[in-house]
């Protein structure tokens, strides 16, 4: 209350005296039948419906003391609701809004007057709850009125803070009562007389919000005559009458103090009785000065009025294309000091980046010129450290010194603006993946299908009998074809799904890079010539064997890729590959003249399921997963890899390894197999595969050195097998089983059994697993697809001399 009476009582000192002229009374008269004070929405005790159906409040004795004022009776408008009523103030132009506060969103169609009651916002809740400020509605469920200005408040203060709107402040507050809310967001006005009169006795002003909700009255922007004479009347109402319409509707709540505090509002209220005392003395006794300075504090009035009610923001006024006046927001936002600022030689633009200085003047000038309406704008700004920020500005004009100003309030987006950015990148980056996708499966379909169609379609071939011999053994070279390549991107999809996982692990040996890069080029040479392509291996001009600290199997994949890529996508030219030998290491290139990868592609063509060109039309065999691999085998072996390439002519891969040091433990060494033949009918031999298919396979391999072949097709009937025929010569040990895996299987045999040969046959690993099958008891190690010659030297070796 005693709040109150002292915003009463200052702005008495401001309180304009301005007469109505006879241009203005002519107006009104003329107009008033047209002229509508829309109300209807309820909320005690601004605005609602007694118990005889009069609609009476606070704002309803406001809006008969305006037409008292005014001399005119408006024809009072029923809306339903406040949303409503908003809707019709957007569309409509002659009307008078009594009891609104202000908005950046109904400055575009509404002005306002003077604010006439300041009413502070509260924090309600039960009185058993512990929300005691802003900062305790995190994590809580809290209410606003709908399209009520606090929410402009919150988006502004309180960004993080997500409130639940509701139809009125009565149902927000028994919602809170009943516990479906644990707080409201109320002015404290409302909040008071609706506790008392609805009997809501567990609820409580639990503290403050911070945001007070000045109510004004407000025009349409269409209708400026008549704002000219609303902002005079309201300014003409007398404190008095504001006082006792005040009292007659505010219940005074009883509040638990300390004696303290009742003794300073006491003295407090005395001094303020004392100093309205003389004030009005002076006000009484000056009042023909106060008259003819009324002007210059209408003036100083409206200059000031924005920069209190919207501190938190940077305000400043440009007069004649010159600061007048600054705010503190405004200098720490840009990092110029008032000084900097209001000198005259200060030019505004400097804040503006040079790409919107033009769009900002010509914005500025249609304001002075033509629309005198406000307007918003984006921009980006530029600090006194060249630091860029997102920044919006709502422009108007003002009159100062019987000329028009700009009245800017900016506002920092740089947040805002940034997360929007993220956002469009990330759905950029969806969209270039879900392409990526598209493109892969479509790729892997075809990889998939086209050997899967040779395979099968010959297979079916071979059934027929009208075929000659000859034809007969090319459909089968053809099937083996096939199978190749799928076992070739099977093999991709594997190596690309453990490197991704982080499962691959590096095994380091002792390598001979010299023999590495004779291989592959004894490998991939008919394929080059079949082409007509040059093939070139460059090696440095040493004779020794270069050996080389690193991994086996990754080297070799990493070369073989690159020449496989380098062949891929040259059709005519050469291909030239080799090493050299550095402090630092060992360089591998690999350099083609083939088409070039295009320069939007460059930056991704190491990502998995990349090709230079990813259309589902393209004409190339493979993945998309070859260099993806190799990227992720390099980086794997602490080494770098990279890339140059002009479309039209060529790419150059360069590959840095370091020197890795070799651990102790290691994978063991691949023995060379032995060329010695085995006796027809020698061997006892079990078969433990659950696979059918395997297993007959695995069957035909042995049948011409078999003897006897046994079958197991769990880790379980394996042990028991071998207990009862302890003269089996060979195990044949899938590692995936049933039951008992392979090698636990493996494992509990040698505890029985230590002269059994037993080799690990999987289709899970290479040099890492290799290592497991090992130590527990395998003496040798076959991958699938199991290879005849492959099978039958590891036997020759072990048995062919017995």
């Amino acid at each position: 209350m005693l709040y109150f009476l002292i915003v009463l009582v200052l702005s008495s000192c401001i309180q304009s005296n301005s007469e109505f002229t006879n241009e203005e009374k002519q107006w009104l008269k003329e107009n008033a039948e047209k002229i509508v004070i829309p109300f209807g929405y309820s909320a005690p005790p601004d605005a609602f419906y007694n118990e005889n159906n009069q609609y009476t409040g606070l704002l309803v004795d406001f809006s008969a003391e305006l037409e008292k004022t005014l001399n005119t009776d408006f024809q009072i408008k029923h809306i339903e609701t406040w949303s409503k009523l908003l809707d019709f103030a957007e569309q409509s132009e002659n009307f008078i809004i009594v009891g609104i506060a202000r908005t950046s969103e109904r400055e575009k169609f509404l002005r306002f007057t003077n604010s006439f009651l300041k009413i502070p916002y509260v924090i309600v809740t039960r009185k058993d709850a512990k929300i005691l400020n802003m900062n305790d509605l995190r994590n809580t469920s809290f209410c606003v009125t709908e399209d009520y200005a606090v929410k402009e408040y919150l988006k502004l203060h309180h960004p993080k803070l997500q409130a639940n709107e509701v139809e009125s402040d009565l149902s927000g507050l028994r919602a809170v009562s009943s516990g479906t809310y644990d707080a409201m967001l109320i002015g404290q006005i409302n909040s008071t007389y609706l506790i008392e009169e609805e009997g809501l006795f567990n609820l409580k002003i639990a503290g403050e919000s911070g945001y007070i909700n000045r109510m004004a009255a407000a025009v349409s922007i269409k209708n400026p005559k008549l704002y000219e004479i609303v902002d005079k009347a309201v300014d003409q109402i007398p404190v008095s009458r504001q006082k006792e319409i005040y009292r007659k509707w505010i219940y005074n709540v009883p509040i638990n103090i300390s004696m303290k505090i009742v003794y300073a509002v006491l003295i407090l209220s005395g001094i303020t009785l004392f100093t309205i005392l003389i004030m009005w003395l002076w006000l009484t006794n000056l009042r023909k000065q106060v008259y003819k300075a009324t002007t210059i504090i209408r003036n100083n009035e409206k200059r000031y009025r924005s920069l209190i009610e919207n501190s938190t923001d940077a305000i400043y006024i440009l007069h004649r294309g010159k600061f007048t006046l600054v705010n503190k927001k405004l200098e720490d936002l840009f990092g110029y000091s008032q000084n900097e600022l209001l000198h005259p030689d200060f030019d505004f633009l400097t804040m503006v980046a040079p790409e919107f200085r033009d769009k900002i003047k010509k914005y500025h000038q249609n304001i002075l010129e033509y629309s005198k309406a406000s307007q918003n704008i984006e921009f980006t700004g530029i600090t006194k450290t060249n630091e860029r920020l997102y920044l919006e500005v709502s422009v108007t004009f003002i009159e100062l010194e019987d000329e028009l100003a700009i009245q800017g309030i900016i506002h920092d987006i740089t947040e805002r603006k940034n997360k929007e950015l993220e956002l469009l990148k990330a759905k950029q980056q969806a969209e270039e993946s879900d392409h990526l996708k598209s493109a892969f499966l479509a790729n892997m379909s075809h990889e998939i299908r086209t050997p899967m169609n040779g395979i099968l379609g010959f297979a079916d071939l071979l059934k027929s009998q009208k075929y000659s011999t000859e034809e007969q053994l090319g459909f089968i070279n053809i099937i083996q074809k096939s199978g190749e390549r799928m076992l070739s991107t099977i093999n991709s999809i594997i190596d690309i799904s453990k490197i991704e996982s982080g499962v691959e692990t590096v095994h380091i040996d002792q390598v001979n890079i010299k023999q590495i890069m004779h291989d592959w080029y004894r490998f991939f040479l008919p394929e080059a010539e079949k082409k007509g392509l040059k093939f070139v291996l460059e090696l440095p001009a040493i004779t020794t064997e270069h050996l080389f600290s690193t991994d086996n199997y990754k080297i070799n994949s990493i070369v073989n890729n690159l020449i496989k890529n380098a062949l891929k996508f040259t059709k005519e030219g050469k291909i030239t590959f080799g090493y050299s030998f550095s402090a630092n290491g060992l360089e591998i290139f690999v350099t083609d003249t083939g088409m070039g990868i295009p320069e939007t592609k460059q930056k991704s063509i190491f990502n998995y399921f990349v090709q230079a060109d990813i259309s589902t039309t393209r004409g190339y065999e493979g993945s998309g997963l070859g260099l993806s691999i190799t990227k992720g085998y390099v980086e794997m072996l602490k080494g770098t890899i990279k890339m140059k390439s002009t479309l039209g002519e060529g790419t150059s891969f360069v590959v840095h390894l370091p020197v890795i040091q070799k651990p102790e433990l290691e994978t063991p060494p691949v023995k060379e197999r032995s060329n010695a033949e085995i006796p027809s009918g020698k061997l006892k031999i079990i078969i433990a595969e659950d696979d059918n298919i395997s297993a007959t396979y695995l069957s035909l391999l042995v049948k011409g050195i078999a003897k006897t072949v046994l079958f197991a097709t769990n880790g379980n009937d394996t042990i028991e097998l071998i207990k009862s025929n302890p003269d089996t010569n060979v195990i044949l040990m899938d590692m995936k089983m049933p039951g008992i895996s392979g090698l636990e299987a493996t494992r509990q045999i040698r505890k029985m059994n230590q002269d059994v040969f037993i080799i690990a046959q999987t289709a899970f690993a290479k040099d890492g697993y290799r290592v497991k099958t090992i130590e527990a008891g395998c003496n040798d190690f076959l991958l699938k697809p199991i290879n005849k010659e492959e099978l039958i030297s590891i036997l020759a070796e072990r048995f062919a001399s017995d």
